[in-house]
């Protein structure tokens, strides 16, 4: 599986945070090396562990949504 690398630039702010410890932030990220993008999504305190089960889960999902796409248009 592909390395997926992120970088957050620059926290915009932080909208809400929930009693288990996941906030909703708005962040300006850089997704492999490319031109940063605004990201608005829920983060929990970052450790590697989270952040490669989450990228696995974001490459399985976009792999399926991508086959499943294909194959209604081929």
């Amino acid at each position: 599986m592909p390395e997926i690398k992120y970088e957050i630039v620059e926290t915009i702010a932080v909208l809400s945070e929930s009693p288990k410890g996941w906030k909703k932030e708005l962040n300006l990220v850089s997704w492999n090396g490319r031109e940063p993008k605004y990201d608005l999504r829920e983060w929990i305190e970052r450790n590697e562990v989270q952040i490669a089960m989450i990228c696995a889960f974001l490459f399985i999902y976009n792999t399926f949504y991508l086959s499943i796409t294909l194959s209604i248009y081929l």
